[in-house]
Parts: C-alpha cells; sequence; structure tokens
C-alpha cells in the first residue's frame, strides 16, 4: 500500500523553474547570457548576482548587480540578448511546455519588444 504524502507529492514532480534551472544548467554559454539565466530564472549561476536589469530606449540591456546603486553593467543589445535566449531554449531541448515557462520568466523579468522573434 502507497504512503498518502507519496501520492500527494510524488518525487517525479518538479518545479517548473527547478526543471528549466537543471536543463539550462547543463548548457554550455557565455557568461552575460548565464548572469542573464540565473537573473531569470533567480538561480545562483554566477557571481555577482544580478538584482535588476533594464532596457534602454535605444536598445542596450544593462543590469545592477547586488549591492550597486546604478545600472553599470553592459550586457548586450537587446536583439543579440534575444537571439542568445531563443538559441539556449533551442539547444536544451525543452519541451514546448518549458519553453513557454522560460518566456513567460524571460517576459516577467526582461520583457519582449519589438516584433517577435523565435
Amino acid at each position: 500500500m502507497s504512503n498518502s504524502f507519496e501520492f500527494a507529492f510524488p518525487s517525479n514532480r518538479i518545479h517548473p523553474k527547478v526543471k528549466l534551472q537543471q536543463k539550462l544548467q547543463q548548457v554550455q554559454i557565455p557568461q552575460p547570457l548565464a548572469a542573464v539565466v540565473a537573473y531569470v530564472l533567480d538561480a545562483e549561476y554566477v557571481q555577482p548576482k544580478i538584482s535588476e536589469v533594464t532596457v534602454s530606449t535605444d536598445g542596450a540591456v544593462l543590469a545592477r548587480v547586488d549591492h550597486e546603486p546604478t545600472f553599470g553593467h553592459f550586457i548586450a543589445d537587446y536583439d543579440d540578448l534575444l537571439r542568445g535566449w531563443f538559441a539556449l531554449l533551442t539547444s536544451a531541448r525543452l519541451t514546448d511546455s518549458e519553453a513557454m515557462v522560460a518566456d513567460a520568466m524571460f517576459a516577467e523579468r526582461i520583457g519582449f519588444y519589438g516584433e517577435a522573434q523565435g
């Protein structure tokens, strides 16, 4: 007879964010993109950790890291970051639902601007 706790919380059910962290952590990516992935997924991939991201009117993606008052770190041009993001999702071989969760998290933390891509 099975344990009621195991039924309510089966071990094969992993939170989507944790599953994405595991899958994306296994893909070899450049440091700036790794920092963005860590920020989007709220993970601890790199140091210093990004606290906030903004996209300037000219398309520059700028980051503020822990304990710094300004957005003093240039990450990439937005279009380049977006291409890198979509390439990462493709190389990580995410399911459609995992890719939707990843894109929703990206949209929430950074945003999608301009024409739809991907």
